[in-house]
């Protein structure tokens, strides 16, 4: 997962970037889901995050060796997470939750894709589903995240996902709340409300 964090300036830019997505396969990665829902919580609406999904499955990203099972199914529903996000913003939330609902392991992709056609309209969602757009944004998260490691490796020993891009400054792995607060706050000048 890679996250973008910034300043909010008014609450129009915020209404845009509010959607929250995320790649669902490891423990780590919701128990940060946690985290950024309390530091929003906290800062309010002066921070917006964008989640990107990064799916570690040799299916879409050719970047990961071989699939670990715990793995299976991550292309198909980070492309789902993106289609349902353009085609019901507002179900998401819903989706999402889903998603991250059992903090020891994440749902299958049969189960994702079941929950997802409960939530909003079928043929909305199918359209959506099979546009190219999906598949070529998940390869434009997969390319930045190369290029975030190619960068970062040498000054970080743990390169590797999670990944936060907060204003200029690139974080990555695992960190308490408050030292994820903490560089938020450094990054971009904010204070907790």
């Amino acid at each position: 997962m890679l996250l973008l964090l910034f300043r909010v300036e008014s609450t129009k830019l915020l209404a845009l970037t509010s959607q929250i997505l995320q790649s669902f396969h490891q423990a780590h990665r919701r128990k940060m889901y946690s985290q950024i829902e309390d530091a929003l919580d906290r800062f309010g609406d002066q921070l917006a995050v964008v989640i990107m999904p990064v799916p570690l499955e040799l299916e879409c990203n050719k970047l990961v060796p071989s699939t670990d099972p715990m793995h299976r199914g991550a292309c198909k529903i980070a492309g789902l997470s993106l289609a349902l996000a353009k085609a019901d913003p507002i179900r998401f939330a819903d989706f999402h939750d889903f998603l991250l609902a059992d903090p020891e392991k994440s749902p299958t992709s049969a189960q994702a894709v079941v929950r997802a056609f409960r939530l909003t309209d079928r043929t909305k969602l199918r359209e959506v589903t099979q546009d190219p757009a999906i598949a070529a944004r998940i390869q434009k998260y997969i390319r930045l995240f190369s290029t975030l490691s190619a960068q970062n490796k040498a000054k970080m020993e743990n390169f590797g996902l999670p990944v936060q891009v907060v204003g200029d400054t690139v974080l990555a792995g695992d960190m308490t709340s408050e030292e994820m607060l903490a560089a938020w706050n450094k990054a971009l000048g904010i204070e907790p409300e």
